[in-house]
């Protein structure tokens, strides 16, 4: 197999200490097929086998790098838009964005007992006594009002399913808040956390098919989720016009209110993903693929 003079990774990846010594080598695998646009589509075999491992280790690490933010999956290895698999490698990451240093699974102390961590279901060895638990309980709520960023950030990763809400990057997670409060109302961004994450196919297994929290909130695919999203088709990525063609082949809902559906005349969905849910749709297909242009599903 012909192999790439050299590979392209975030710096940030080096320093950090949650990432194994194969991470790195599975994001390096990565980026050595980016294009222009940083992004590739190499099989999880050929991942594999670049990487010298196993494919269940390459899924793994795949799932760690997307949670972290170093990747970006565009399209879906199950349901969805099948085999629409594409990584795109997030270059610009800073480490204070990130929980950099922080274990996945940091150890439990009994100082750090607090409502956050009860609320991940993080349970001590040792008894404590309920003065204690109403202590930290009074305190954390008055430390922590609802209406602040990292009180919006405690929300949202209640509504998380676990694996989602273990992996989520606690501390990191109310800077991004906060920006996304400065352009809308915590009802909105709440209302929108809980419809995608609340979806059958984003609870089964715990949400190990969700999306990552932090990558969907920075990449602005929770507005599509609001109750009264409307972004103009010209102006969404593919990252967000298959987040929308995903859940529809799923669930038969159309969340993109600014085009009709894939069945219905005059949708405006790239042509790619057009040929994709005709072919997981086929008793759509012919409905859908009349909106592709003559001769464009040639």
């Amino acid at each position: 197999m012909s192999q790439a003079r050299y590979s392209i990774i975030p710096t940030a990846a080096l320093e950090d200490d949650r990432l194994s010594a194969q991470d790195l080598r599975i994001l390096a695998t990565l980026g050595s097929f980016l294009d222009k646009n940083y992004e590739c589509f190499p099989s999880q075999a050929v991942i594999a086998e670049r990487a010298k491992c196993s494919r269940q280790t390459v899924n793994k690490s795949l799932q760690r790098l997307g949670d972290f933010g170093y990747i970006l999956v565009i399209g879906s290895a199950r349901g969805g838009l099948k085999r629409a698999l594409r990584y795109r490698v997030i270059l610009d990451v800073n480490l204070d964005d990130i929980e950099a240093g922080t274990p996945v699974f940091s150890d439990v102390k009994k100082s750090d007992i607090d409502v956050v961590k009860s609320d991940n279901d993080v349970k001590p060895k040792g008894d404590i006594d309920v003065a204690s638990r109403a202590t930290a309980k009074e305190d954390t709520h008055k430390k922590i009002p609802t209406h602040t960023a990292r009180g919006v950030s405690e929300q949202i990763l209640a509504l998380l399913p676990p694996l989602k809400r273990k992996m989520a990057p606690k501390d990191s997670l109310p800077k991004l808040v906060g920006s996304i409060l400065k352009q809308t109302d915590p009802e909105s961004l709440l209302a929108a956390v809980r419809a995608c994450y609340s979806t059958e196919r984003h609870v089964a297994e715990d949400g190990q098919y969700a999306p990552a929290i932090y990558s969907w909130l920075k990449d602005g695919v929770w507005k599509n989720w609001t109750p009264e999203a409307e972004l103009p088709a010209a102006q969404m990525t593919d990252a967000e016009w298959a987040t929308a063609m995903r859940h529809w082949c799923d669930t038969g809902e159309w969340l993109v209110t600014a085009s009709p559906a894939p069945d219905h005349a005059g949708c405006q969905a790239p042509a790619k993903m057009l040929r994709h849910a005709a072919k997981i749709r086929p008793d759509l297909a012919e409905r859908i693929l009349k909106n592709l242009k003559l001769g464009a599903a040639a």
